[in-house]
């Protein structure tokens, strides 16, 4: 019996050792492709890096060649390059009346409405005014409902009233012509409009 218990023990001891070796020998077989394979792509990395080298220095001699054939041209005119002019269009003068000539003042209401709790209200006067007064008169079924002044704002070409916000609870309801008279030194202009509230 003794011998019996020895010879599986040995058994056993020499499937472990079979076990153990196909472990190491398959850990062996994978350690060596990874190496392999890393050797080989970090090679083609090499390669396909010369390669780009060489390609960039002939693209550079290329160039260079290129900028030298340049030079010798440009050396051998002995005139010099004058870029071409391009000539810009001619402005045509407006061939109507000039509005700063005219002795009355004109020009539009460009906004007229609610916002928020106020009538806003924007003008344009055709002329360029340095001063001058605004009136801005409402009214609802030729009734004077509302009247108020501001001054006259030069702009660029033309001018405009500073700018009529008149709330809305001072208004009522319902259509409401909107009258301005503009006036700067002797002349004078008349602006109407339209706004239902």
């Amino acid at each position: 019996m003794a011998q019996k218990r020895k010879q599986k023990r040995n058994r056993g001891k020499r499937w472990l050792y079979w076990l153990f070796m196909a472990l190491l020998f398959v850990g062996v077989v994978v350690i060596c492709y990874f190496v392999w394979d890393a050797y080989f792509r970090t090679k083609d990395v090499i390669v396909n890096d010369r390669d780009d080298v060489g390609k960039n220095e002939l693209v550079k001699e290329k160039e260079k060649e290129e900028n030298e054939k340049i030079r010798e041209e440009d050396d051998k005119s002995d005139e010099p390059v004058i870029p071409d002019v391009v000539e810009k269009e001619k402005t045509i003068q407006y061939e109507g009346d000039d509005p700063n000539a005219s002795e009355s003042l004109t020009g539009a209401i460009t906004y007229a409405g609610v916002s928020g709790s106020e009538l806003v209200i924007r003008t344009n006067i055709d002329q360029y005014l340095t001063t001058g007064e605004c009136e801005l008169v409402l009214e609802s079924g030729g009734t004077v409902i509302y009247n108020t002044e501001v001054s006259i704002i030069s702009s660029v070409a033309t001018s405009v009233c500073d700018g009529f916000n008149v709330p809305v609870s001072a208004l009522g309801g319902g259509e409401i012509d909107i009258i301005i008279k503009i006036g700067s030194d002797e002349r004078k202009g008349l602006l109407q409009g339209k706004v239902n509230i």
